[in-house]
C-alpha cells in the first residue's frame, strides 16, 4: 500500500529557494500591506493525486505572482518571464524532501494593471511530481 502525503511544503520550498538564488527581485512566502514591491509571492497551489495503486504521484499546479510599482508594464513582464525561463529550463533537477519532479510546465501567464498603482503578473506552473518515499 502506498502512503499518501500532500507536497504542498516541499514543491514550494524548493521552488522558492530556486528563485531566491537566481531571481534578482525578493521572493517572499508571506507579505504585508508594508510590503514594497516590486516582488515575488506564491498564491494557490492545486494538488492532485494521479497516482497508481504502486506509485504516488501528484500534478500541482503553483500560482506565482509579480507585483511591480513602475509606470510601464516592463519591469513585471520581465519578472514573469524570468520565473518562467527559470522553471521551464531547471527540468528535474528541482527535488526537494523526498518527492521527484518528473515533469513541468507554464500552463499560463497573465499581466495587468494594479488597482492601486503599477502592475501585477501571475505564471501557473503546472509539476508532476513523485513521492520517492
Amino acid at each position: 500500500m502506498i502512503k499518501r502525503r500532500m507536497p504542498f511544503q516541499a514543491l514550494q520550498k524548493a521552488t522558492c529557494e530556486l528563485l531566491k538564488a537566481y531571481q534578482s527581485a525578493p521572493v517572499y512566502e508571506y507579505v504585508t500591506l508594508n510590503t514594497k514591491p516590486p516582488y515575488l509571492t506564491f498564491g494557490d497551489i492545486h494538488v492532485a493525486d494521479t497516482g497508481t495503486k504502486d506509485a504516488a504521484i501528484y500534478t500541482v499546479e503553483m500560482e506565482i505572482y509579480a507585483y511591480s510599482r513602475a509606470h510601464t508594464r516592463r519591469e513585471v513582464n520581465e519578472m514573469i518571464d524570468d520565473v518562467a525561463t527559470l522553471l521551464s529550463s531547471v527540468g528535474a533537477d528541482l527535488n526537494t524532501d523526498g518527492y521527484t519532479v518528473v515533469a513541468q510546465d507554464i500552463a499560463d501567464a497573465t499581466t495587468s494593471p494594479s488597482e492601486v498603482e503599477g502592475y501585477t503578473g501571475r505564471l501557473l506552473a503546472v509539476f508532476q511530481i513523485q513521492d520517492d518515499k
